[in-house]
């Protein structure tokens, strides 16, 4: 099998930056971790990561593993994404009802997503320019991570240079937390274009676009 690099495809493609990687390599995300370290250092803001707590593969990675190496690069977790659970008889998936065996059991967490982020408390003292702090505020924002967003830019204090890009980042998250609140959650595919409409305006007035 051909495979590359995250910084090959970088290069490839003539990327600036990474800032967002989901990882779902059959128990290798140890080895992609280790090689890409430069990049989780000064770059990549965001995760989606598998994690496999059952051994399917030789030398596989176990979630122990994995947030070792994040926790080093200053990320931290924030939820699972994702989540599959099988029954310890029968492997099915997601059951806790069956026909088969025992009419009832609990079914075990074999494997699933999580989401780490760039610590949010740590802003300050990383190497992460306006930027970048910008674009994890936006990423934090779509996964509904509102407090977190507030955090990353409530404690980067560099945004003073940018004059009002600070409060108005503040605004937004705050904005937006209120209308979550206001419409709930059975209006989830109303809430995106609310939201975009008012992060491309910031967007736009942040890149001087926008008049």
């Amino acid at each position: 099998m051909s495979t590359k690099t995250l910084q090959k495809l970088k290069s490839d493609y003539n990327l600036a930056r990474i800032d967002y990687v989901k990882i779902d390599v059959q128990g290798l995300e140890k080895e992609i971790c280790e090689a890409t370290r430069d990049l989780f250092e000064k770059e990549i803001l965001f995760v989606r990561c598998e994690i496999t707590f059952e051994k399917f593969y030789e030398e596989q990675t176990f979630p122990e593993n994995i947030f070792e190496f994040f926790r080093r690069e200053n990320f931290i977790f924030l939820d699972f994404e994702e989540i599959h659970k099988w029954r310890v008889n029968s492997r099915r998936k997601n059951g806790e009802f069956s026909k088969k065996d025992f009419p009832f059991s609990r079914p075990q967490f074999i494997h699933g997503d999580i989401l780490m982020a760039k610590d949010p408390f740590e802003i300050a003292n990383s190497n992460l320019d306006s930027d970048q702090v910008v674009r994890l505020f936006f990423i934090l924002l779509s996964y509904g991570f509102i407090g977190h967003a507030f955090k990353v830019v409530e404690n980067f204090d560099a945004f003073d240079q940018k004059g009002k890009i600070k409060n108005e980042l503040l605004r937004i998250s705050r904005a937006i937390s209120l209308y979550e609140l206001a419409i709930g959650s059975k209006e989830f595919f109303v809430r995106p274009f609310f939201i975009f409409k008012q992060l491309f305006r910031l967007m736009c007035n942040y890149s001087g676009v926008y008049e």
